[in-house]
């Protein structure tokens, strides 16, 4: 892709398939008017910042990978279905931010550098439903700005989790952490 790219249409990457989204020093913008399936990789890096906006559900299926690669802020604006694996490398981190969805977690989501921040453009309410397992790594945050549920699985926090003035709901699974909680 180029720096400013639109497909028109869904797109599904598929097993053994690599969709790079690659930030160059002034960063980049994609745009998939439609539905988005990774059954792959789709790797978000380079220098600049990246941000992928999808019109649609991106769903990451068990097995496929994103990974937020080390360099400049990657953004996703998209209604996220994770059910494989997000890997947050990237110096500035991963904002997932879409206004009015209802964003959900049943895969793995490992925030090993930068920051995982969760949250929305507008006032329209925006959740994040998490029943996999999460792990914020030493020195690494998770920021919380759309309401949560706690649903299963686990959240591991090494570094810290700051929750703002969103609902936060234990309902399952657990919650681990020594400090920052």
């Amino acid at each position: 892709f180029n720096n400013l790219s639109t497909i028109n249409g869904s797109l599904i990457n598929e097993v053994g398939g690599s969709l790079q989204i690659i930030g160059a020093s002034q960063g980049s913008a994609r745009l998939i008017s439609g539905p988005l399936t990774n059954r792959g990789n789709l790797v978000m890096g380079g220098l600049g910042s990246s941000t992928l906006t999808v019109s649609g559900e991106l769903l990451n299926e068990a097995g496929a990978v994103i990974d937020a690669a080390i360099g400049g802020l990657r953004t996703m604006n998209v209604e996220l279905n994770n059910q494989g694996t997000i890997n947050v490398d990237a110096t500035s981190g991963l904002d997932i931010r879409q206004s009015g969805v209802a964003h959900i977690n049943s895969g793995e989501i490992n925030v090993l550098g930068g920051r995982l921040h969760l949250s929305r453009s507008s006032s329209t309410p925006t959740s994040f439903t998490n029943s996999g397992d999460i792990l914020v790594a030493d020195t690494r945050d998770m920021i919380v700005n759309v309401d949560f549920q706690q649903a299963g699985g686990t959240i591991t926090v090494a570094g810290t989790l700051r929750i703002g003035n969103v609902t936060f709901d234990h309902t399952g699974g657990s919650l681990n952490g020594q400090s920052g909680i």
